[in-house]
């Protein structure tokens, strides 16, 4: 913080020596061109005409730069405030119309030759003097109390009262006197110029005493030193001209005419520099910062003093003022004083008393103060008795409570071996099981012995999630689940979710449809794994508790300004049993049932749903159900998550080849036919609905504009194959059949493409663009399509593969995996085994049981690793809590899969490891 503070410092010290450098460098050029043009004047004195030329247009200079200055001060002084603007405006036009007024002077002396008193130039020397008065009475000032203000007055009287005397007796009665023989307009113009310097010096009294809020002291300096500059010029012009004694390009007036003018150019540039180094803000306008002259309230004193003489000199001299009118004036001026003077002793007095009392409050205070710390340490002493014997007490507990926290942490590691353990014994079984059922179903089987491996394959599918549900549940109520964030696409996860449970839905002839609503990001930073989880849980959920109708999964967002995340919000409508208002809260809950009957009908432990709520919870979102018994339910949820700026390129925009085609929708299901339509608008299609095959045929029959049909497989009551018939004799339009996993494709059907249910938009906008389109290199993403049955074998792979994994049950397994996928493998059934091998022969992977007697396989891939050898190695192993992988990476292993082993993930790493450059080993 010292650092930051100094580093300011030094960052505005360049600044405010700009400024100043700039007022001295001002400063001294006006100093020097007053004595350039004094110089002048005195060289040019016996030169008559010359001598009028020089000061007469000369002067006009530092008039006009005046004017310039004080322009440009309201300028900048305009982001301060209004009013402020506006009093340094009213500065520079009055002194332009100085400026105007000597300009006309010169031209009518110098080049018409004429006597420019009176003449126009005097009106535009005179209105100079009430324009000047509004600008300066119009500066903002600070508010004062009564007292203050009628401080001020009294001394701006005192002032006023002594200038009037003084202007009267030296200026205007004089002047009166002299302009006795002059016609009515150069006496009244005569009177009028004493009168305006008079209203100059009330201006300059103001200025003097009252405090302002926006002008800086010297700026206020400046201020008051042209004036005084400008009447002292104006004054000695007067007592010359009632002499007879003034000529054009007199040194002293002159001169004084030019330095006024210099000073309110100086005065102009001081208030730009101030505005410009941040000294004024619309903020400081209303703080208590203001200027106030301290040497100005010595001026009553000053006046009066002057005053007093003037009534002694009286006495000896003849006066122009009457004796009483004198010794009125003078009472006034010395009662004001007085008064003022009665004003500051009471100020002193009252702030004496208050002093003294505060003295007295103060010494009461330290009394009392020093009674408080007498008690205070009498508290402390006893206080301090206390908290010994407290803290003799808190210990204890302090050791009692260490105690039962290393009671605690031995428990939750014994129960996360425990876990650990369980989870390894139990998977490694479930290996076999799942494996094996797997590999059953690949051969021929009649329909008893598949239904039975299809039945065995499920039970062991349902107890492999019910100990994944268990294991998350332990993670979360021990507060040990992270979130493992990274890029995905969003519809990829929703379609995997679905595609998991679409084909028991299709079993049960459920209708399963989903919407991307169109300000949805494609891609999101998330953790997919955990999110697909979600949505499994939740589609299972609907799929388990609807025995018919219809499941709606809708996508939405909603962008947060504040933040710059997406708010996504899932929701999944069924037509399923319900559930009432009351039973809502049981839902979220752990190993909770709504009613024991819905176990025994439907199954599930009461773990999905508690743990879809904290993994939502951990996305920063909310989970909750709306729901009526019989009237099915829909379960939201929101998460937070960054999107992928800049936007992945969505294989989903619509191109020219389906805008403005005209489609027909031929589908029972209202849902499915609404979100249809959304979708295919969306693309810029022209969709037509038809609920029955009847009005389908009418539709076809008027509508010659037609260029696909989309149709739905299953007809109540309908054949497919009839209806396809019928199309067929009407028009040659392409047709889309549109069926369930369980309905299957059917070879005879002469139709142009096929479509499972849940309809995926990709799918069919690339089917949909391959039928409308001659140029097949056109159609967006014609490589994504996924085949309906991928072939598992990989019969040209050359990898190099050994097997290390102990029990023998798995170790069949895994070949048996291996060969289907079209590898071989050698076996090793320890680490040491492991070494041995890898010594006599190179291999490209291998698969790395963990737990193995003799050497496990942390300690063969270390010792691996220690030989500089980079073989690729992959932890195939039942461990599979939270930090399992993690361990297998820091032990140097390349890959993880956890048991039971799936064909498809145990292809997957081995084709990653196939597309990954061979590592280069290390000597």
């Amino acid at each position: 913080m010292v650092m930051t503070n100094s580093q300011n410092r030094e960052e505005s010290e360049p600044s405010r020596f700009v400024w100043r450098n700039s007022l001295r460098t001002a400063s001294a050029i006006a100093l020097a061109a007053a004595i350039s043009f004094a110089v002048g004047l005195i060289l040019l004195q016996d030169h008559e005409q010359p001598l009028l030329i020089y000061s007469d247009f000369v002067n006009l200079v530092p008039s006009l730069a005046a004017s310039i200055c004080l322009f440009f001060a309201a300028i900048y002084s305009k982001t301060i405030d209004k009013k402020i603007y506006i009093a340094w405006l009213l500065l520079a036009a009055g002194q332009l119309s100085y400026f105007i007024a000597d300009f006309i002077y010169g031209f009518m002396e110098v080049v018409l030759n004429q006597n420019p008193f009176p003449s126009i130039a005097d009106f535009f020397y005179l209105i100079n003097y009430p324009i000047f008065m509004m600008g300066i009475l119009l500066f903002p000032t600070i508010v004062s109390n009564r007292q203050d203000r009628l401080k001020m007055a009294l001394d701006t009287g005192t002032v006023m009262v002594t200038a009037i005397l003084a202007f009267w007796v030296i200026l205007i009665v004089p002047t009166i006197e002299a302009s006795s023989q002059e016609n009515i307009v150069a006496q009244v113009l005569a009177v009028a110029y004493p009168i305006g310097d008079l209203v100059l010096f009330f201006a300059l009294a103001q200025l003097l005493f009252k405090r302002f809020s926006t002008i800086a002291q010297e700026t206020l300096i400046l201020l008051c030193a042209s004036f005084i500059v400008m009447m002292f010029a104006d004054v000695s012009y007067m007592k010359l001209a009632l002499d007879d004694a003034y000529y054009s390009g007199n040194v002293i007036v002159d001169t004084s005419w030019v330095v006024s003018n210099l000073l309110l150019c100086l005065a102009g540039i001081s208030q730009i520099d101030q505005v410009r180094k941040g000294t004024f803000s619309y903020s400081t306008v209303s703080e208590t910062r203001y200027v106030k002259l301290t040497w100005p309230l010595y001026l009553p004193y000053f006046c009066a003093g002057i005053a007093y003489f003037y009534l002694y000199w009286v006495y000896d001299n003849p006066a122009s003022v009457p004796l009483t009118t004198l010794f009125a004036l003078v009472a006034l001026i010395i009662g004001m004083v007085i008064v003022r003077q009665i004003l500051a002793l009471n100020e002193n007095a009252r702030l004496y008393s208050e002093a003294q009392r505060e003295i007295s409050d103060r010494k009461l205070a330290e009394e009392q103060v020093k009674k408080l710390n007498e008690e205070l340490e009498n508290r402390v002493t006893e206080r301090t008795k206390q908290l010994e014997l407290t803290n003799i007490g808190l210990m204890n507990e302090i050791d009692e409570r260490r105690r039962a926290e290393e009671a605690a942490e031995r428990a939750a590691k014994a129960k996360s071996e425990f876990l650990a353990n369980m989870s390894h014994e139990i998977r490694t079984p479930m290996n076999a099981v799942i494996g094996m059922t797997a590999l059953l179903q690949e051969t021929d089987l009649n329909p008893t012995q598949s239904d039975y491996v299809k039945t065995i394959w499920k039970s062991g599918e349902a107890l492999l999630a019910l100990i994944n549900n268990i294991l998350d549940f332990s993670k979360i109520d021990g507060g040990r689940m992270d979130l493992a964030v990274s890029p995905f696409d969003l519809r990829t996860c929703v379609e995997e979710a679905l595609d998991i449970v679409a084909g028991e839905a299709s079993d049960k002839g459920l209708e399963m449809v989903y919407f991307f609503a169109e300000h949805v990001p494609e891609w999101i930073i998330g953790d997919i794994t955990r999110l697909r989880q979600v949505l499994i849980n939740l589609f299972s959920n609907s799929v388990k508790y609807t025995e018919r109708g219809e499941i709606v999964v809708n996508i939405e967002a909603r962008h947060l300004i504040d933040n710059d995340k997406v708010e996504l919000h899932f929701s999944i409508n069924d037509t399923g049993i319900g559930i009432s208002k009351e039973d809502n809260a049981k839902l979220f809950q752990s190993f909770s049932q709504i009613d024991s009957s819905i176990t025994r009908n439907y199954g599930g432990t009461g773990l999905g749903l508690a743990i879809s709520k904290k993994i939502v919870e951990l996305m920063n979102g909310k989970i909750w159900v709306e729901s009526e018994i019989g009237k099915g339910s829909t379960f939201h949820f929101t998460i937070l998550a960054d999107q992928i700026e800049p936007k992945v390129v969505s294989d989903l925009d619509p191109v020219s080849i389906l805008t403005g085609k005209h489609i027909l929708i031929i589908d029972d299901n209202e849902t499915s036919q609404s979100i249809m339509l959304r979708t295919l608008e969306l693309w810029g299609m022209q969709p037509i609905q038809a609920a029955a095959t009847g009005e389908a045929l009418d539709i076809i029959r008027t509508e010659e504009s037609l260029d696909v049909i989309l149709l739905e497989y299953a007809f109540p009551e309908i054949n497919a194959k009839n209806i396809v018939e019928e199309i067929i004799n009407l028009t040659k339009v392409p047709i889309v059949m549109v069926s369930t996993i369980s309905q299957g494709k059917d070879p005879s059907l002469p139709v142009s493409g096929w479509l499972t249910k849940p309809l995926k938009p990709l799918h069919l906008f690339n089917l949909l663009a391959k039928l409308l389109s001659v140029d097949k290199a056109s159609i967006k993403g014609e490589d994504s399509i996924p085949a309906l049955i991928e072939s598992q074998s990989a019969p040209n792979s050359l990898l190099k593969i050994l097997l290390a994994e102990d029990n023998p049950v798995n170790k069949k397994v895994a070949l048996s995996m291996l060969k289907r996928l079209g590898y071989q493998a050698d076996v090793a059934t320890n680490g040491k085994e492991v070494l041995e091998a890898v010594n006599r022969k190179q291999y490209d992977v291998i698969l790395m049981d963990v737990e193995m007697p003799q050497m496990d396989g942390y300690e063969a891939t270390r010792l691996i690793r220690n030989a500089g050898l980079r073989t690729w190695i992959i932890a195939m192993t039942a461990y599979a809590l939270i930090g399992d992988r993690e361990k297998c990476i820091e032990a140097g292993m390349n890959d993880y899969i956890s048991k039971p082993v799936v064909m498809g993930e145990l292809r997957d790493v081995l084709r990653r490891r196939e597309i990954i450059p061979e590592p280069k080993e290390t000597a």
